[in-house]
């Protein structure tokens, strides 16, 4: 059993790392696009490329994308903790014991789903209530 969970992690190990190599063309490759985009936005600019004018400018755009990114995230977490709040204080959650029951609201468990008809009693649908009241 030992020499088989070797011989697993062995062969595992050139995927993994493979999985890994592609992750990292992956960014490198969105990198690139990125900085070509923030090429060509300071160039419409009239920035002219080499110059510290050009640097500041995609150091720029770069740190609006961080930033941008940041308020992303911080977005994301206070939904995600909106929605752990929200399923708290879900009624489903809280156990059958402490939940509100008809009686104790005061609501006749009997008479709940009924309404008053127009000739006086309690009826579930009044369209059947006798045609002369």
């Amino acid at each position: 059993m030992m020499k088989l969970v070797a011989i697993t992690a062995i062969l595992a190990l050139p995927l993994a790392l493979s999985a890994c190599d592609e992750i990292n063309e992956w960014e490198a490759e969105i990198d690139a696009e990125q900085q070509a985009a923030d090429l060509k936005k300071c160039n419409s600019q009239g920035f002219v490329t080499g110059t510290n004018a050009m640097a500041t400018c995609m150091a720029t755009i770069s740190n609006e994308r961080q930033a941008a990114q940041a308020r992303a995230e911080a977005s994301y977490q206070a939904s995600e903790a909106r929605k752990k709040a929200k399923k708290k204080t879900d009624i489903s959650r809280v156990p059958a014991s402490t939940r509100p029951t008809a009686e104790s609201m005061g609501v006749d468990p009997g008479t709940a789903n009924m309404t008053r008809c127009s000739d006086g009693a309690l009826r579930e649908d009044c369209s059947f209530a006798p045609l002369d009241y």
